[in-house]
């Protein structure tokens, strides 16, 4: 994006250093710092015109959603400037039976850490809630998983699906009670299903402007 508005600068914070390190990934116009993001992040008030959060579900809970992340996303936003959330459901459209256990698992783990995986239903309303936003827009698009018939997406789609569960492997093995071995043999099953039961992922954007 950097590359396309080269009179913008644009600035990427995450708490873990996963940033580009290609120097041709890298323009003049960008910069990237590490940061704790439920911390107060370290920009003034009314510092961005423009402030994107996306893929965030389920590094946080609905407390730190409302007390910490979105309150200062709003602070560090100029009035009438835009905030933006995009987030997907843990859970997608014509699971199958091997997914379904695979996203049920999730959804336990991430219920033990007060986590809300289908949050990017609700965050109109929790933008709504904090009184400090208006104009707000909640788009809900559906995008197919499987590079056998969803093409070059669909594949993106399946492997970061495929990724999350792998980090996870310990825990999510733990959870249906199964060794990790298995949990390899399920994912590797899971892949195969989704081209035949033509599974689709829900995503969620939402957008609005801070009050002046």
């Amino acid at each position: 994006m950097s590359k396309n508005y080269p009179l913008s600068h644009f600035i990427g914070i995450d708490d873990l250093l996963i940033f580009p390190q290609d120097p041709e990934d890298l323009t003049p116009n960008s910069t990237f710092l590490q940061c704790s993001l439920t911390g107060p992040l370290p920009f003034e008030d009314n510092y961005f015109d423009y402030v994107h959060c996306r893929n965030a579900l389920m590094d946080f809970s609905v407390t730190e959603w409302k007390e910490k992340i979105i309150p200062e996303i709003i602070r560090v936003t100029k009035p009438n400037g835009f905030v933006e959330h995009c987030e997907v459901d843990e859970h997608y459209v014509n699971e199958g039976q091997i997914m379904r256990e695979i996203t049920n698992s999730i959804t336990n783990y991430n219920t033990s850490r007060k986590i809300d995986g289908m949050i990017g239903e609700k965050l109109d309303e929790i933008l709504l809630e904090t009184g400090e936003l208006y104009n707000i827009h909640h788009q809900q698009k559906y995008s197919p998983i499987g590079g056998g018939w969803g093409g070059e997406f669909g594949k993106l789609a399946i492997d970061i699906f495929a990724g999350k569960c792998r980090i996870m492997r310990t825990e999510l093995a733990e959870e249906m009670n199964i060794t990790p071995q298995e949990f390899d043999e399920k994912i590797q099953a899971c892949l195969k299903e989704a081209e035949t039961t033509r599974t689709y992922l829900k995503s969620h954007r939402v957008y609005a402007q801070k009050l002046a």
